[in-house]
């Protein structure tokens, strides 16, 4: 269940505000959005939401006035006023975590069965069922209205090694740079002082599940996020626009964001299973914009590919110390993918 003790920050306060404006509005309906994140004339309608396929709470679409928490009926026109509230909260928080002070937010929230955060080892925050489909499917709620959503995490299992074929002056030292811009600084440093490198994804997982994508997957990966540093700002459409890669790069490219939505994760083998399949973001205006994993359409991966950047990860998160370091006698740099939503 939802829990009010713990702060959050606005992106986490923002999945419990998507379910609430689902919730609230009339027909329960969500417009498309178009691969620039803009909205489009389509929609969808949803029928019924659990928190997981497994959940013993499911709400059920009855009616434009009601709807159901398991056989309870409730007033739409309640959890509009509290979303209401809710929002406006939410968006206008100076701290970066914070709990919800609304008395009547908090009593509301309180006594409603909504769930808490999803577990960090799915996809999914959320399972939904659309009028006139008979199965459930995975959703994740992002927000527009916090910081960077995240796509990929840095963690030992996104960590990328380049082995460097170094010029005759290059200094491990200055390879090194201090400062909140060294990675840049150690890049382009690297770029310079170096006649090539190759790039080795050092996750056996992840690197095998890249692979189960495509076989040249792992190394483009490698070659995009070491561009990242030299490219600024760090996007898709930036690197591919200033770099000599193909359109066959691309769409794989476009593959492997989608799979890291659906359901690749850096520290699990992935049998290509979709575990979620709908992004639902909400906006500053309060409304809701949904992208869907469909077999004949492009739309979620070109509005990936159109809206994801490399992030600087922490080296608590990465766990690399040195940026570039000595093994076997080899000059070899250390980098980490980290993917956000911007």
């Amino acid at each position: 269940m939802l829990d009010l003790t713990k702060k959050k920050n606005k992106g986490e306060w923002a999945e419990t505000l998507s379910l609430l404006k689902i919730l609230s509005s009339p027909d329960w309906k969500i417009s498309k959005g178009n691969k620039f994140g803009e909205k489009t004339d389509e929609f969808l309608k949803v029928e019924e939401i659990k928190a997981s396929l497994n959940s013993k709470i499911i709400y059920r679409n009855i009616s434009e006035t009601e709807f159901l928490i398991n056989q309870k009926i409730h007033q739409k026109k309640d959890f509009e006023e509290i979303f209401s509230a809710f929002f406006e909260e939410v968006l206008n928080a100076k701290e970066q975590t914070f709990l919800i002070k609304n008395k009547d937010v908090k009593d509301f929230l309180e006594t409603t069965e909504l769930p808490g955060k999803a577990s960090s080892s799915v996809k999914a925050d959320l399972v939904v069922k659309f009028e006139g489909e008979n199965s459930f499917e995975g959703a994740s709620l992002k927000s527009s209205i916090g910081g960077l959503s995240t796509l990929v995490n840095s963690t030992k299992h996104t960590l990328i090694s380049y082995d460097l074929t170094t010029n005759e002056n290059f200094n491990l030292s200055e390879a090194n740079p201090k400062g909140r811009d060294k990675y840049i600084k150690s890049a382009e440093y690297v770029d310079e002082n170096t006649s090539n490198w190759d790039s080795t994804i050092e996750s056996d997982i992840y690197r095998e599940s890249l692979i189960g994508i495509d076989e040249d997957l792992p190394e483009l990966l490698g070659s995009l996020l070491f561009y990242s540093y030299l490219c600024r700002p760090p996007t898709f459409i930036n690197i591919f626009e200033n770099y000599a890669f193909i359109d066959r790069e691309k769409e794989i490219i476009k593959e492997f964001l989608e799979a890291s939505f659906c359901g690749l994760m850096p520290s699990k083998k992935w049998d290509s299973f979709k575990e979620c399949k709908c992004l639902v973001d909400i906006k500053k205006d309060q409304s809701l914009l949904l992208y869907r994993y469909e077999e004949n359409d492009s739309t979620l991966k070109d509005f990936l590919f159109n809206t994801v950047k490399f992030e600087t990860p922490s080296s608590k998160n990465s766990g690399i110390k040195e940026i570039v370091k000595t093994v076997d006698k080899r000059k070899k740099l250390f980098l980490s993918v980290q993917l956000r939503l911007f």
